[in-house]
């Protein structure tokens, strides 16, 4: 059986491919497009170190009686955001629907990190909180978002509506996956699996993902590659 060190290290080396590999396609967009790749492979390059320094064991904090992994914690802070205002970029809504996707998103990932270091009493309450914040966006991502998108061009309402409905499916995904867990339905190396899997998704999965669509964000007026 594997162990938890070798899905973590495996997981490094898939995310140090992808980011060499997003790189070298960003060579392949248009000018105006190309940060779009840089960002998307900084992402899967912060990944990569995070997962790498967590399946060595470095960065691991002790608070209390439990280790607090620090780089998969910045990992997170980085990806989720990232992931979430970028949808809101892509439908072409207003930089306070960014903000908020990129807050609420934030204050999740805080929120997971709390609910790894208290007891089962308190952490339904997290749980509750994270579940809060989720719909929250859900809310964004089908309400003032998806309105946004509407005024878009059909290629790029399509790539919205794609990528919302992914996004919010995988998330959903992963508060299913943690509500197990905290009954007893997932064991410990199940539910690392599960959230692995769904973290290489969420990184790059959504990152090919935008990449290979992000012609439908070009600018008709701007030079070609």
């Amino acid at each position: 059986m594997l162990t938890d060190v070798q899905i973590s290290l495996a997981a490094a080396a898939v995310y140090a491919l992808s980011t060499v590999v997003f790189v070298a396609l960003s060579r392949f967009q248009r000018p105006e497009l190309r940060k779009y790749c840089h960002l998307l492979a900084g992402v899967v390059a912060v990944s990569a170190i995070g997962s790498a320094l967590s399946g060595l064991g470095v960065l691991q904090v002790p608070v209390g009686d439990v280790p607090l992994d620090v780089a998969s914690t910045v990992d997170d802070l980085v990806a989720y955001p990232v992931v979430f205002g970028l949808a809101a970029v892509v439908a072409g809504a207003s930089r306070r629907s960014v903000g908020l996707l990129v807050g609420l998103s934030v204050a999740s990932v805080v929120a997971s990190v709390v609910l790894e270091l208290v007891g089962a009493g308190t952490a339904l309450l997290v749980l509750g909180a994270m579940v809060a914040s989720y719909l929250a966006r859900v809310y964004l991502l089908f309400g003032p978002v998806w309105r946004a998108a509407k005024r878009q061009s059909d290629d790029r309402r399509l790539l919205y509506w794609k990528f919302r409905n992914l996004l919010v499916f995988l998330m959903g995904f992963v508060f299913v996956a943690i509500g197990l867990s905290l009954v007893g339905w997932l064991d410990t190396f199940t539910m690392l699996l599960v959230i692995e899997y769904v973290n290489i998704l969420l990184r790059v999965g959504f990152a090919g993902f935008l990449i290979g669509n992000l012609s439908a964000l070009a600018d008709p007026d701007a030079p070609a590659a």
